[in-house]
């Protein structure tokens, strides 16, 4: 196993996506996330159905399917791995943007 270099992590739990992953980005600095990258777990789709629960307010709480980011430089990034965005030169107030 190779071990892996990593500049920052988020383990995301409360306060979900939005809400974790900017404490492990240096100010300046934003995400940008495609969602179509990695597979929800049907259970958020029963929720946001049944709660009647925004997109944004899914990816605020939860987690969406992703336990833990980490935020590595490109050239650490192997076959094996699920790059789910990119870190940005932040624009405007957000720190995370989906896509």
């Amino acid at each position: 196993m190779r071990s892996l270099r990593w500049k920052g992590a988020a383990h995301i739990t409360g306060g979900g996506i939005l809400g974790n992953l900017p404490r492990c980005l240096p100010d300046g600095l934003g995400a940008v996330l495609d969602k179509k990258r990695w597979k929800v777990p049907p259970i958020f789709g029963e929720i946001q159905a049944r709660g009647r629960v925004s997109d944004d307010e899914m990816h605020g709480t939860f987690n969406m399917g992703l336990g833990m980011i980490l935020v590595v430089d490109t050239k650490d990034v192997d076959s094996g791995s699920l790059v789910v965005g990119e870190v940005v030169e932040q624009k405007g107030p957000e720190r995370v943007v989906l896509r």
